[in-house]
């Protein structure tokens, strides 16, 4: 068997040479006319990467004055290793593109060896990224191709006439001869069992490591150490409390169909979408300070609760990542998924309210919130809107599978996990139910 692949992420953000913004603008349109076999960036060439995007993230000014140019992103996520990475993009056939591309930021050293410059760009200019989501996690890109491709073979075996009337076990028997005759030797990638934590268990491991902090707070500090903690997380939610009423929502009306005219043009053309959201954070250390912590735990669930193909309740997310970036004044959200954006939306909503609420209370005009995970993304339609308004174009976007919904590659996977292997009757009625 195949060994387990982990799949990683990378995000490279670079100011933009605004010298040559048109000539970065007409390279990336030029891409995402074909971005499969263009001759600048070919993405079909880059076996390891599942899903790729360049961003132009717009300029921006803080609260101190401080202005951000126009900057690149870069971003996608890809089998194996940062090092086998670059070694695609600076093969033959992407080298000169990724080149041309990188070559409209400043920093970018295009005097000399092309992949020497690729790479220390690449390294100077990438992003931590603090939370990151996996909804088929361990599958390369190459085993979701060939499952599918093997699914592909299994219903062409379940078209011929003869199958008709025959047997769970005579089908069975027959699909199995069917693969071995037309993939010959050919074995399913193993299966890794993940760290889990099931969600009904986390409340009792926060309970259970606040009582060690107090216990811990006890023994070091004493009584006054606890009472004085007390009393700071007390200071601390009321401060909380005065900000989110003090935060202004997003005013109805903000945003109009013109606005989102251009993204809608780029959304539902295959069976995924893509979403790129940026947003400033509320200013101050209090709510930077919150906002880190929030990813943090975000990052643990999606580690080690969420890894089995769901985020919270939603099973069409294929990647989804959150980064803070511009001196941690920005949030910036990346997101491949299956269905239509207003499903995806609807479907935060409804099953993973308390999570979205918790990665976006600290940030501007998101709707009024209470303690970071009540109300907040509760407020359906002015949430919309606030998502609306602040998501970007994204000028180039790619996906290795575009046909597959998270559902198929995990129920793929399933099945092929049951070719040549022995059954029970009841096992394989439940398999062939899969088909």
């Amino acid at each position: 068997m195949k060994p387990f692949t982990d799949q990683l992420a990378l995000t490279v953000i670079a100011p933009i040479d605004e010298a040559k913004r048109a000539s970065l603008e007409t390279i990336l349109a030029a891409i995402e006319a074909d971005v499969e076999a263009n001759l600048i960036i070919p993405f079909k060439q880059l076996p390891g990467v599942h899903f790729a995007r360049l961003v132009i993230l717009p300029a921006f000014t803080d609260n101190q004055n401080r202005t951000t140019p126009a900057q690149l992103a870069y971003s996608c996520n890809f089998d194996t290793s940062l090092d086998v990475h670059l070694q695609e993009i600076t093969s033959p056939a992407t080298l000169a593109g990724f080149h041309r591309v990188f070559g409209c930021c400043t920093g970018y050293n295009a005097s000399g060896s092309p992949e020497k410059a690729i790479r220390q760009f690449v390294h100077n200019h990438k992003q931590p990224i603090q939370t990151f989501y996996r909804g088929h996690r361990g599958m390369s890109v190459s085993q979701i191709q060939d499952e599918n491709g093997v699914r592909t073979l299994i219903q062409e075996y379940l078209e011929q006439p003869q199958t008709a009337n025959q047997t769970a076990n005579q089908l069975k028997a027959g699909i199995d001869a069917y693969i071995a005759r037309h993939k010959p030797g050919w074995r399913p990638t193993a299966d890794v069992k993940l760290p889990h934590l099931a969600a009904s268990a986390v409340k009792y491991v926060g309970i259970g490591l606040l009582v060690l902090l107090f216990v811990l707070i006890g023994w070091l500090l004493g009584w006054w150490g606890i009472v004085g903690f007390l009393l700071a997380v007390a200071l601390g939610v009321l401060y909380l409390r005065y900000l989110e009423k003090k935060a202004i929502p997003l005013s109805e009306g903000d945003i109009t169909f013109e606005d989102v005219e251009a993204l809608t043009e780029r959304e539902d053309l295959v069976v995924q979408n893509q979403l790129t959201h940026l947003i400033e954070l509320q200013p101050g250390l209090f709510r930077r300070s919150l906002q880190r912590l929030a990813l943090g735990a975000l990052q643990l669930l999606a580690t080690y609760t969420y890894n089995q193909g769901r985020l919270g309740d939603i099973g069409t997310i294929h990647f989804a990542r959150w980064l803070l970036i511009d001196r941690g004044k920005r949030l910036l959200f990346f997101s491949n998924f299956d269905g239509s954006w207003e499903n995806y939306l609807g479907d935060f909503v409804d099953r993973a309210a308390v999570g979205l609420t918790l990665a976006w209370s600290n940030t501007q005009e998101f709707p009024r919130t209470r303690f970071l995970i009540l109300d907040g993304a509760t407020d359906e339609e002015r949430f919309k809107q606030w998502t609306r308004k602040h998501q970007i174009l994204t000028q180039v976007w790619y996906s290795a599978y575009k046909g597959l919904t998270v559902k198929n590659i995990i129920q793929n996977h399933a099945i092929v996990r049951g070719i040549g292997q022995p059954m029970t009757p009841r096992q394989t009625a439940d398999w062939l139910t899969l088909l």
